[in-house]
């Protein structure tokens, strides 16, 4: 016989892409409002460098961060941060009823971070509710590594830096340290 086994709660991350239109404030504001206290927040980076993929709808000069959030929550989660990050993005919504704002939640443990998206494919696994599960980065041997389909803003050196000071602080967390 079997037992089920349930993982450690996940720290809720996030990646937001935003256009110069939208203060980052402002946009953690809104967050704040439904996925709990910031926790570690980056520094924007220049997302242009890395795709053109939202430029038709949301412009060029397109910004991102990375944040995350406390408290710590089940992975099971996931597929209801991602329908909640959907709604969050229309406070933002240009005139022309663009987006201005594109948020891509997700979780951190201390062997993999996982995103969520409404994009099927063969890498995915269904959640529920048109929202599927991916593993982006998987971590071994002290730092994260990249799967084929990982995206290029997650494999940059600020992602790795930013995510593996992330994953020290939620160890503390979960080892009982803070």
């Amino acid at each position: 016989m079997t037992f089920v086994t349930y993982p450690e709660p996940s720290l809720l991350i996030a990646g937001i892409t935003h256009s110069n239109l939208v203060q980052k404030d402002s946009i953690m504001k809104v967050l704040l409002s439904k996925f709990g206290k910031p926790f570690f927040i980056s520094d924007d980076f220049d997302f242009d460098r890395f795709t053109d993929y939202y430029e038709k709808e949301m412009g060029k000069h397109l910004y991102k961060f990375f944040t995350s959030f406390l408290p710590l929550e089940g992975e099971d989660n996931l597929k209801k941060r991602k329908i909640e990050s959907n709604n969050l993005e229309s406070f933002f919504l240009t005139k022309d009823g663009k987006r201005s704002v594109n948020v891509d939640p997700g979780y951190l443990s201390l062997s993999r971070i996982v995103l969520a998206s409404t994009k099927n494919f063969s890498h995915r696994i269904y959640l529920g509710e048109g929202i599927f599960g991916e593993v982006t980065l998987i971590y071994k041997k002290g730092k994260f590594h990249p799967l084929e389909w990982t995206y290029p803003d997650y494999q940059s050196d600020f992602a790795q830096k930013f995510f593996l000071s992330l994953r020290d602080e939620y160890a503390k967390i979960v080892k009982g340290g803070i």
